[in-house]
């Protein structure tokens, strides 16, 4: 769903009858999905693909889990207002959470798939938006040629469906990947700051 500012819009469970997930969705999500559709078919957007390399101070072990611990992400993320847990399948190593993320007045939520192999791998997928064709974030994880450090690759690929709201998102999407893994750093000093270091000096 989106909120603008402080507007008040009505949901389409009131407006509109028809439509897949309509009912949870606001009628402005449905406005922004489709401003600028010149065909039914084709996409009038492309899809846009940025990557980042980083050296972290951490040890992979204790960078992929703050990064696989989703439901933490709305207490350091700026961009993430809320992030929940849906469910879990730790044997396939497989979750869906629920977030929320938004930047001024506008906010979005949808519901990301995730799939994880331990210390090396981190996918997540959205789902049930109305603004993406496609929006996956992917991070692949290595030990640095520093002891206890981690080279961590962040790839996000994204499509939005309007053109209007891809313009209107572009800086901040432009910066995201430095944001996320910048924050992902600063949460490992929070955590484990401390303690490396000491295991270092040992």
């Amino acid at each position: 769903m989106i909120r603008f500012s402080n507007l008040v819009i009505p949901t389409t469970k009131s407006i509109l009858k028809s439509g897949r997930g309509c009912g949870n969705r606001y009628f402005f999500s449905k406005f922004f999905s489709n401003v600028g559709d010149a065909t039914e078919n084709k996409p009038v957007t492309t899809p846009v693909t940025k990557e980042m390399t980083k050296e972290l101070k951490y040890p992979v072990k204790q960078v992929y889990g703050v990064i696989l611990k989703v439901e933490d992400y709305k207490e350091f993320l700026p961009f993430c207002l809320n992030s929940t847990i849906l469910k879990r399948d730790k044997d396939k190593n497989y979750f869906e959470a629920e977030l929320e993320v938004g930047q001024g007045g506008l906010k979005e939520s949808y519901i990301s798939k995730v799939v994880y192999k331990e210390n090396e791998l981190i996918e997540s997928t959205a789902t049930d938006t109305p603004l993406f064709h496609k929006l996956i974030n992917t991070w692949n994880f290595k030990p640095g040629e520093t002891p206890n450090t981690t080279i961590a690759n962040c790839k996000l690929i994204y499509h939005f469906k309007s053109p209007f709201y891809a313009t209107l998102m572009e800086n901040f999407f432009s910066s995201s990947l430095d944001v996320m893994i910048n924050s992902f750093d600063k949460r490992c000093d929070e955590l484990y700051g401390h303690s490396s270091n000491s295991s270092k000096k040992k």
